[in-house]
């Protein structure tokens, strides 16, 4: 693992009750699975955003984290409508590419 070099991901995960977690992982799938074993409801991976390296993903979750923070529910876990609405408006402006 370099962090200059290996991408990044800034992932998007439902909790299926109203919450979406906004985080950053090398493997976003991996990290998905590790937090379903402390969870009882299924997580579901709403979206993806893929960045060149950690510190662009670290730029892109903060940004994030301060554009949807009247909506934070606790940590890194937002509204889910709030994060729905972000994810349709980034990818009208087609700034980034989001994965679905």
């Amino acid at each position: 693992m370099n962090k200059f070099l290996d991408p990044y991901y800034v992932y998007f995960i439902s909790d299926g009750i109203g919450n979406c977690k906004v985080g950053i992982a090398e493997y976003p799938e991996r990290r998905r699975y590790t937090m379903q074993t402390g969870n009882a409801n299924e997580l579901v991976t709403k979206a993806t955003i893929r960045c060149v390296n950690k510190y662009q993903a670290e730029a892109w979750e903060s940004k994030i984290h301060r554009e949807l923070k009247a909506k934070r529910v606790r940590g890194e876990w937002f509204e889910e409508k709030a994060v729905d609405e972000y994810l349709l408006n980034l990818s009208e402006r087609a700034e980034t590419e989001v994965t679905e």
